[in-house]
């Protein structure tokens, strides 16, 4: 079996999730923010409804950033130590 593992793909999944954890976060900081949007929209149904969405959808948001900051970091520690290991074999067959 042969596995071909390229480090720059790692290291750039790594940043994009990075970003989008920086979405989540963001949104989850807006939370407050886009409740008070609400909070005058009419019927207290729809309001109690989408007051609802919103704490669920940001309570979503940060568990979903907090795996993909986990995750982030495993695709940057993998590719560090790829990086390591070619330099060494790189080394030893010179």
């Amino acid at each position: 079996m042969h596995l071909e593992v390229d480090p720059t793909v790692l290291s750039d999944t790594a940043a994009d999730l990075r970003r989008c954890v920086g979405v989540a976060q963001e949104f989850s900081e807006q939370r407050g923010h886009l409740k008070g949007m609400v909070d005058n929209c009419g019927a207290q149904h729809l309001w109690e409804a989408a007051d609802h969405f919103i704490g669920r959808w940001g309570y979503g948001m940060g568990l979903l950033a907090g795996d993909a900051e986990h995750l982030a970091g495993q695709l940057e520690r993998s590719a560090a130590e790829y990086r390591r290991l070619e330099a060494e074999i790189s080394r030893s067959a010179g």
